[in-house]
C-alpha cells in the first residue's frame, strides 16, 4: 500500500510540474486578443519577471484561446522531429526591442504574422515551449 501511495504522489508531482510549465508558456505567449499597440504593455509585464534589469529582445504572442493552443498536443498537431507542428494556422504578434532602446526605457515595435503554423514542444499533452520558427501554411 505504501508503494502505491508513493507512486500516486510522484504522478501528482509530475502532472503539477507540467501544469506549472504550461501556465508559464501560456502567460508568456498566449493572448485571446492582442494588437500591435499592445506590444509595449505586454513586454513591460514580461520584463518585470526577468531577474536581471534588462529589456528582453523579443517575444512572440499567439493570438488564440488557451483551449485551441492546447489542442495542438492532443490531436490538432502532427509530429515534427521531437516537436509538434499545428495542423491549423494562427495569428502571431511579434514584439521586438526598438533600435537604441535600453533599460529602463524598453520600447518595442510589433509586427503581425498571419496564417502561421506553430511549432511547440509538448509534455504530458500540454505545450510547454514555443519555438520561434513559425511555418507558413503550405510549407
Amino acid at each position: 500500500m505504501k508503494i502505491l501511495l508513493s507512486c500516486l504522489l510522484i504522478l501528482m508531482l509530475v502532472d503539477d510540474s507540467s501544469l506549472a510549465t504550461y501556465e508559464s508558456f501560456s502567460w508568456k505567449h498566449v493572448r485571446d486578443s492582442m494588437e500591435l499597440l499592445h506590444c509595449h504593455q505586454e513586454m513591460e509585464a514580461i520584463n518585470s519577471h526577468i531577474s536581471e534589469r534588462k529589456c528582453k529582445d523579443s517575444n512572440s504572442f499567439i493570438v488564440s484561446s488557451d483551449y485551441r493552443v492546447k489542442q495542438i498536443c492532443i490531436g490538432e498537431g502532427e509530429p515534427y522531429g521531437d516537436k509538434t507542428l499545428s495542423k491549423g494556422t494562427f495569428r502571431i504578434v511579434r514584439c521586438e526591442l526598438a533600435p537604441g532602446a535600453k533599460y529602463p526605457d524598453c520600447q518595442y515595435q510589433g509586427s503581425v504574422l498571419t496564417n502561421r503554423k506553430l511549432l511547440v514542444k509538448c509534455e504530458n499533452n500540454l505545450p510547454v515551449h514555443f519555438h520561434a520558427k513559425q511555418i507558413k501554411k503550405g510549407q
